[in-house]
């Protein structure tokens, strides 16, 4: 879901969410062994890669062809530099109910936790390096200006390519990367 926002409430994740992922790195490694710590290491990296794979599906089935959000979806390719995006409402609801609680209830606290810090860390990486590609200057980065070409070859080519935004991979492996 995305809709058209104010400022204050456009930047809101850049607030919410370190917090968020902050909390969840407490409570992953908080009184942990090594090996713990380990785990919580390893559940951290999980996290992110799995935050990889559902980005990629969100855009690339959900926003682009579930009627109702597709229709919002394409107010973003319509005006790219616009504040518009999903309310951290939203996204926080999402997160809660469909991954938060039901680690917690399947691999307890610390494990759910440090899996936590890994999609969060995923999603603010998602968030900052969208508005980035569409409005910042990305320097002479190699890495973020192959990402800011992959993604404006998403938006004026035919849409139906490159969905990945913090990464090429799951396009690659899908066949959905156009150079």
């Amino acid at each position: 879901m995305s809709i058209r926002m104010s400022p204050a409430f456009f930047y809101l994740d850049f607030v919410v969410y370190p917090a968020l992922i902050l909390g969840s790195l407490v409570l992953a490694f908080r009184g942990a062994t090594v090996s713990g710590a380990l785990l919580s290491v390893a559940m951290i990296l999980f996290g992110y890669a799995v935050w990889t794979l559902v980005e990629y599906g969100l855009h690339r089935i959900v926003l682009h062809h579930v009627p109702g959000l597709a229709a919002m979806h394409k107010a973003h390719h319509d005006a790219p530099k616009a504040l518009i995006g999903t309310p951290t409402l939203i996204s926080l609801m999402a997160f809660a109910g469909l991954a938060w609680w039901p680690a917690v209830e399947l691999a307890g606290l610390r494990i759910a936790s440090a899996g936590m810090a890994g999609l969060l860390t995923g999603y603010l990486s998602y968030t900052l390096a969208h508005h980035a590609t569409h409005n910042l200057s990305m320097g002479t980065s190699r890495w973020a200006t192959t990402l800011k070409r992959h993604h404006a070859l998403h938006h004026y080519r035919d849409g139906e390519s490159n969905f990945g935004v913090t990464t090429r991979i799951w396009d690659r492996l899908f066949g959905t990367l156009k150079q």
